[in-house]
């Protein structure tokens, strides 16, 4: 059965008096985002945002419309079936319980995308996508930044920081052209976060 969620695309305080306790509280790029992979990663069919009629943030009316451009760019893997054999490791994890990383990985042909969603606060130095054979050789390009990695005995293998979202893909063409909104509540520069990872 087809599962689509819904996430937020306002601020609860824009709903009047009753919720003005609330506070302001818009959700970032980076938050926006992070709802997106990891509810497809959790296996949703669509997605659907609610409240965007009460939004007053043009800012974040851009954030959101970025999200769902580059989901747009993605389309042909978004509804592509799951690549068969692959499998997700992670190297390390808290001894209490597994580290909470999901994943999915998808082919059209010759094009792959791979996306990685690390859902704990926790950093994670060993994250290992295996089954990957039919990429040995091949770099996969972490889309919206200059990071990549070459597929090696059919495993990708990165790290992540807490609440992270890796987008690996073939090719950078997948990429969207729009730019806006993607900075949208960032406390430092991207290019300063991708160096600490």
């Amino acid at each position: 059965m087809p599962v689509y969620m819904v996430l937020q695309a306002f601020s609860w305080h824009e709903l009047g008096d009753r919720y003005s306790e609330r506070g302001e509280a818009y959700p970032t790029f980076a938050d926006s985002r992070f709802m997106a992979y990891d509810v497809i990663a959790r296996g949703a069919s669509g997605i659907l945002y609610w409240g965007s009629h009460y939004l007053q943030s043009e800012a974040c009316r851009e954030a959101i419309y970025a999200v769902i451009s580059e989901l747009a760019a993605l389309q042909p893997f978004l509804t592509a079936p799951e690549a068969p054999g692959t499998r997700l490791h992670v190297i390390e994890g808290l001894p209490e319980r597994e580290p909470r990383v999901v994943y999915f990985a998808r082919a059209i042909g010759d094009e792959w995308l791979v996306v990685l969603v690390n859902e704990d606060d926790e950093r994670r130095m060993g994250v290992v996508v295996e089954g990957l054979d039919a990429l040995n050789g091949r770099t996969l390009c972490r889309l919206y930044t200059d990071h990549s990695a070459v597929v090696a005995r059919g495993e990708l293998i990165t790290r992540m920081q807490p609440r992270a979202v890796h987008v690996y893909a073939t090719s950078r063409d997948w990429e969207t052209p729009r730019r806006d909104g993607r900075d949208y509540g960032m406390e430092s520069p991207p290019e300063q976060e991708d160096q600490e990872e």
